[in-house]
């Protein structure tokens, strides 16, 4: 067994090398963004409503579109074939990959959004109509704020308001292929993996981090620096900040591992079979 010594050595390692890490991202922050460098042009094929107001410096690419009452920030790159729709305004030095499109959006400064990024689109809301009987779609005509910093991978997919704005928090990190819901609130700093759902109006606290295609139901509430493993469903609200959770429904971490590893043994012992489950 290892001695106390052993393990505070250990431990004063890794704090070391997380440290290194730090700095080292940090030194390459200040070096030159080669990827997202902008070029103040306007591409002879893209078109810029009159009524738009696009800054000097910003980088519109070929076959970009910019509709009427648009709002287009200082050293901003609107990429190839996107498109920013009527009244949308976009903060400084935000970076747009080819194909995106902005609607019903105000978006931050410094933002990055990756292919095929969707913003402000219907929200997936209708009911049945019993008199009619059909099926009957909500308006959706509220917005989306993104908030600084914030940065969505390819393809990811936000969805505009219903009843009140779906809000984006500062420094949220959305990987490819994320769905955010109508209504939806990112607190600061959120951190979603690939495949994540969000449903309709729910809401999460600052730093929370969701594992790959793990899912919120609709109206819940996920409590600060909560941690949602992969594939794992949350179902009703976390209340207490920081901690972890995992499984279908979701409970805190520890719990769910005991589970598993409990069932695995009634299993291997023959309590439980296939046949009987």
């Amino acid at each position: 067994m290892a001695s106390t010594h052993t393990k505070a050595v250990f431990r004063g390692a890794g704090l070391a090398r997380a440290r290194v890490r730090v700095r080292v991202q940090r030194v390459v922050a200040c070096a030159p963004d080669v990827a997202h460098a902008n070029t103040a042009a306007t591409h002879p094929t893209a078109f810029i409503h009159p009524t738009a107001s696009v800054h000097p410096s910003a980088n519109v690419q070929a076959g970009a579109v910019v509709l009427e009452g648009a709002v287009i920030g200082a050293r901003v790159v609107i990429g190839a074939n996107s498109i920013v729709g009527e009244d949308v305004q976009v903060g400084e030095d935000t970076h747009m990959s080819f194909g995106v499109r902005l609607s019903n959006c105000k978006v931050g400064r410094r933002c990055v959004f990756h292919h095929g990024v969707c913003i402000g689109q219907d929200g997936f809301g209708f009911y049945f109509d019993e008199d009619a009987g059909r099926m009957v779609k909500v308006p959706q005509e509220l917005g989306v704020i993104i908030g600084d910093d914030v940065e969505l991978g390819a393809n990811t997919c936000v969805d505009c308001g219903s009843r009140r704005d779906t809000v984006i928090g500062n420094g949220c990190k959305l990987d490819n292929m994320v769905q955010v819901g109508h209504n939806a609130q990112l607190g600061e700093n959120c951190i979603l993996c690939a495949h994540v759902a969000l449903g309709g109006s729910s809401s999460l606290g600052e730093r929370v981090v969701m594992g790959g295609k793990s899912a919120v139901a609709d109206h819940v509430t996920v409590a600060p620096h909560s941690r949602i493993a992969a594939k794992a469903g949350v179902i009703k609200d976390i209340e207490v900040p920081g901690n972890d959770h995992g499984g279908f429904p979701a409970t805190k971490a520890t719990l769910w591992r005991k589970q598993v590893a409990i069932l695995r043994r009634l299993v291997a012992r023959g309590g439980v079979t296939s046949e009987s489950l």
